[in-house]
C-alpha cells in the first residue's frame, strides 16, 4: 500500500511511523521542517480535563495512556514530563464550574483531587498563590510534551520504516481516477502515486480537503505562547493560575501563555504588550520570574473542526481519502496515529473513534 501523508506535526509523523511500521509505502510531505506549525507552538499539556461530552473526554482520556504506552514501547520517552497540573480560582463563576469539573472528572473515575497550600509548597516551593486561596485543583497524571521532540522521534522512527520524507514542498493538488484518489503533485512538480492519502495539514486542513472536492469546515483559533529564559527550576509542572498558565519548556525555559491574550490575537491585537503582561504575571505568582527573559514567542493556530470535534478516518464517500484534524492534537497524537493506521492498512475501526469520523461533514 502506498499512503502519502500531508504535514509533520505530531499528528503526520505518529501515523507515518504507524504506516510505515505496518508495511505500507510512506511518504510524508511537509512543508517547512518537522513540527514548525502548531505543534511547535501550542502549550502542549496532555490532558482530558475539560473535555466534553464523555465521548470525547474518553477519547483523551485514552490519548493521556497512549503516551505512557509509547514510552513503555519505546523503553523512553524524554519528550514526556510528568509532574501533574495545579488549577485554580479565587471566586466567581470560574471558580464554581472548576469545583464542578473536579467533581464529575471524579466522578468519572479521573485522578483529580484538592490539596492545601502546604502541599502545594511541597510541590512548588517557589509559588505564591493569592492569600484567599486555600486549595488549589491537583491533577496528578496530567503532563506536558515536548512536541518537536516528538514529532522529530516519530519522523526518525518512520524513516527507520522505510518511509520517505519530502521536507520543504507541498501538495498542489491531488489526482483522482473514476472517483478515487491516486496520487498527488506537488510544488515541485514531482507526482507521488498513492493508494491513500491523508490530510494532518493543521489549520491548512481545509485548503488541503478542497483539493478533493471536501468542504471541512473549521473555526481554526490563534494562540500566543511565550518561552522565557533564565528562569529554569522556578516551577517544576504545569501550573493554570488565574491570570498565568505556566509550564517548564525544553532546554531549560518556562513557557507562558493565557486565554486572554489568545481572544487578543483573535481581535488582531499586537503580541508585544501582551508578551509585557505575561512577565508581570507571571512574577506575581512566582518572584523569581522578575528576572526572566525573553527567549522567544510564537502564535500557533489551532486547527478545531467546526464543531469543536476531533475529525479522523477515512472518508468513503473519497476512496483513498482520510483525515485527522483535532485541537487536541499533542493529547491525541500517539493515539490517533495507531487507531486511523489500523483501519487505513486493516480496514477496521476502533470503537474510540467511530463517534469521531469525518462522514459527518457532508
Amino acid at each position: 500500500m502506498q499512503v502519502v501523508v500531508i504535514g509533520a506535526g505530531v499528528l503526520g509523523s505518529s501515523l507515518a511511523f504507524r504506516l510505515a511500521q505496518a508495511g505500507a509505502q510512506v511518504t510524508l510531505v511537509e512543508r517547512a521542517g518537522v513540527a514548525q506549525g502548531t505543534t511547535g507552538s501550542t502549550f502542549a499539556w496532555i490532558n482530558s480535563n475539560q473535555k466534553v461530552p464523555e465521548d470525547y473526554y474518553g477519547l483523551n482520556l485514552a490519548g493521556v495512556r497512549a503516551h505512557r504506552e509509547l514510552r513503555d514501547e519505546l523503553g523512553e520517552a524524554p519528550w514526556l514530563n510528568e509532574g501533574g497540573n495545579l488549577y485554580w480560582f479565587t471566586e466567581g463563576e470560574n471558580a464554581n464550574e472548576l469545583e464542578a469539573r473536579v467533581a464529575r472528572l471524579q466522578g468519572w473515575g479521573y485522578p483529580a483531587e484538592w490539596i492545601g497550600r502546604e502541599a502545594v509548597r511541597e510541590l512548588e516551593p517557589n509559588l505564591t498563590p493569592e492569600p484567599e486561596v486555600e486549595q488549589i485543583a491537583y491533577f496528578p497524571e496530567e503532563a506536558w510534551i515536548n512536541g518537536p521532540g516528538l514529532a522529530a522521534r516519530f519522523v526518525e522512527l518512520a524513516e527507520q520504516h522505510g518511509a520517505t520524507v519530502r521536507y520543504r514542498n507541498q501538495v498542489t493538488a491531488i489526482e483522482q481516477s473514476d472517483g478515487k484518489v491516486t496520487g498527488v503533485v506537488l510544488a515541485d512538480g514531482e507526482r507521488i502515486a498513492a493508494d491513500v492519502v491523508v490530510n494532518c495539514a493543521g489549520p491548512g486542513a481545509d485548503v488541503v480537503a478542497r483539493l478533493v472536492g471536501r468542504e471541512l469546515p473549521m473555526a481554526s483559533t490563534p494562540g500566543l505562547v511565550v518561552r522565557v529564559s533564565n528562569a529554569s527550576g522556578l516551577i517544576g509542572r504545569v501550573m493554570h493560575a488565574p491570570l498565568i498558565h505556566m509550564r517548564p519548556d525544553a532546554d531549560g525555559l518556562v513557557m507562558l501563555h493565557h486565554g486572554d491574550a489568545d481572544q487578543a490575537m483573535a481581535r488582531g491585537e499586537q503580541p508585544q504588550e501582551w508578551i509585557r503582561t505575561f512577565f508581570e504575571r507571571a512574577a506575581s505568582y512566582v518572584p523569581g520570574f522578575a528576572n526572566a527573559r525573553l527567549s522567544r514567542w510564537s502564535i500557533g493556530i489551532r486547527p478545531i473542526p467546526v464543531d469543536g470535534r476531533t475529525s479522523a478516518g477515512l472518508v468513503s464517500t473519497i476512496p483513498g481519502y482520510a483525515e485527522i484534524v483535532t485541537h487536541s492534537g499533542i493529547t491525541l497524537g500517539p493515539l490517533l496515529g495507531r487507531l486511523v493506521a489500523q483501519q487505513i492498512v486493516s480496514g477496521e475501526t476502533d470503537p474510540l473513534l467511530e463517534p469521531f469520523s469525518p462522514e459527518r461533514f457532508a
